[in-house]
């Protein structure tokens, strides 16, 4: 049995990725944030601190024989301002690069979820592979690929074992509807409410969408299935407009509802989709459909508000 802990493994990825890794030979550790609720679960033992708090996390990876670290923790969504960044560095960036050479050292596999949607920028095609070049234009895609760099040369200099994710869209059952961050939640959350959904620009950013159970099944299948020191991207390989997706929605809720289009914002990239070859070959093809994913995350939601 594997002992892995989770950075900021609570939140939608990583508590959809904990139930798999329960099915496999792993033995469950999260590190979150002071007075996080949580539910209450028998098979994962909490831990709770900052991420600056550099002795705990030491004291947490040895005295637990932790074989995996698994970095999700961020403060940061896509649209993220300067002074947002530069508290992402203190809080987030500088203590995981503090704590890469000691990972090194203790033989821990490091895994770091990136971002498949905004460490590229943009290209003519649209479609990015793992060797596409990295350009990001925003302070959420320029922090991950701070830390992607790092743990690079952190390999380099001191044989460090990583693997670095870089997914698509997630999105499904879970997922929080009235949060900031996440298109098809957000208008699922603002559908529910009776309230308009605002969409920036004309509705024509194309992005590459993945439900969160082909996600954490996809990540644990890498997990078990690959060598270190590799980029993987996951997502669907599909592209669909912000148009195309409140189409779908219209024909899950079977209702009319108004959309407000805004201004383009300068850090949406016009087209971004990942060539998952690799991630396939490795796991097969991605299961749920997006028409699919929407229609059972939809239902969920009107369910939880019938049984209230």
């Amino acid at each position: 049995m594997e002992n892995v802990l989770l950075l900021g493994g609570t939140g939608f990825i990583g508590s959809n990725i904990i139930k798999y890794l329960k099915k496999e030979r792993y033995k469950i550790f999260v590190l979150e944030l002071p007075g996080k609720i949580h539910d209450t679960n028998d098979d994962v033992t909490f831990f709770y601190g900052k991420l600056e708090q550099i002795e705990l996390v030491k004291k947490i990876v040895v005295d637990n024989s932790i074989n995996i670290v698994m970095h999700l923790a961020s403060s940061l969504i896509p649209s993220s301002d300067i002074d947002a960044y530069l508290n992402e560095f203190e809080i987030i960036i500088k203590p995981t690069i503090t704590l890469l050479p000691f990972f090194a050292k203790s033989n821990v596999r490091f895994i770091f979820f990136s971002s498949g949607g905004t460490v590229y920028g943009t290209n003519k095609s649209g479609i990015f592979s793992e060797s596409s070049k990295t350009n990001p234009i925003s302070y959420y895609g320029h922090s991950k690929l701070i830390l992607e760099e790092s743990i690079l040369l952190e390999g380099r200099i001191s044989n460090l074992n990583y693997l670095i994710i870089r997914p698509s869209n997630p999105y499904g059952v879970g997922q929080n509807i009235f949060g900031k961050q996440g298109l098809i939640a957000a208008s699922i959350g603002h559908l529910l409410n009776g309230e308009k959904i605002s969409i920036w620009g004309d509705g024509t950013v194309v992005r590459d969408y993945i439900n969160i159970e082909d996600l954490a099944k996809g990540v644990v299948g890498i997990i078990e299935n690959v060598d270190n020191n590799q980029i993987f991207n996951i997502g669907s390989g599909k592209g669909y407009s912000v148009n195309e997706i409140i189409d779908i929605l219209k024909k899950c809720s079977v209702a009319d509802f108004e959309v407000e289009y805004l201004e383009g914002r300068p850090v949406d990239v016009p087209v971004m989709i990942l060539n998952v070859k690799k991630f396939c070959d490795i796991v097969g093809d991605t299961k749920i459909c997006i028409e699919d994913g929407i229609k059972n995350f939809y239902n969920y939601e009107i369910s939880k508000m019938k049984n209230k």
